[in-house]
C-alpha cells in the first residue's frame, strides 16, 4: 500500500526540524488543525493549501495532490511533463 500524506507531511515537518506548532504558524492554521492533518482524521480541502504544505516542507505539490486525490494522478503527469518537457 502507498504512503498516505499524513505520513508524507510528518516526515517532511520532521525533516525540517519543525513542531507542529511551527508548521501551524508558518501554514497560518490552527494547532489543531495540522494535528488532525497529520493524524489523517482529515485531509486539505482544497489545492492551494496542498500547496502551501509543499512550500513549508518543501515538498512536491504534485504528489501531495495525487495523495489525496489519486484520480488527478493521470492529470497532474501531464502538467509536470508539460512544465519539464524539453524546448
Amino acid at each position: 500500500m502507498g504512503r498516505t500524506l499524513a505520513e508524507v507531511i510528518i516526515e517532511g515537518r520532521k525533516n525540517k526540524g519543525l513542531s507542529q506548532r511551527e508548521v501551524a504558524i508558518r501554514m497560518e492554521v490552527s494547532n489543531s488543525t495540522w494535528a488532525r492533518w497529520e493524524s489523517g482524521e482529515v485531509t486539505p480541502h482544497n489545492i492551494e493549501t496542498l500547496f502551501n504544505i509543499a512550500e513549508v516542507l518543501d515538498l512536491s505539490p504534485f504528489y501531495l495532490i495525487v495523495l489525496v486525490c489519486p484520480r488527478f494522478e493521470t492529470e497532474v503527469k501531464k502538467v509536470v511533463h508539460q512544465i519539464f518537457k524539453e524546448p
